[in-house]
């Protein structure tokens, strides 16, 4: 499995948030996918797949999933995606982001906890 951040997506004070699982897209099942949250701690979780280059920056898609299904869109979900792209990226506290659909651009800042899990040992 890809490796999986934590990310406490919308604190308050540094504290709370709602823990989402991110990680990087790989060819899993929507199953997979779904046991993703179960397995993290989380509620859902975030995948993201690389979609090449848009107005000169990294693009990605996202999809969303809980425990139940895939959702069509997930507010924690992209604000933790965009969180750890932008710490990947050394880009710090700011960021653009893009919902393709509305064709709109939304500013904004990662109010969020980045952790990084330790790898965890899937049985069969």
């Amino acid at each position: 499995m890809s490796e999986v951040a934590v990310v406490d997506a919308c604190q308050r004070d540094g504290a709370g948030g709602s823990p989402t699982a991110v990680l990087d897209d790989a060819p899993f099942t929507d199953e997979e996918r779904c046991r993703v949250p179960t397995e993290w701690g989380t509620s859902h979780a975030v995948f993201l797949r690389a979609t090449g280059i848009e107005r000169g920056q990294p693009a990605y898609a996202l999809r969303f999933f809980t425990a139940q299904g895939e959702l069509p869109a997930c507010g924690h979900g992209t604000v933790a995606a965009l969180a750890l792209l932008a710490e990947r990226t050394g880009g710090g506290h700011g960021y653009r982001g893009h919902r393709q659909r509305q064709q709109h651009r939304v500013p904004g800042s990662a109010c969020c906890g980045v952790r990084h899990a330790p790898p965890r040992c899937r049985h069969g």
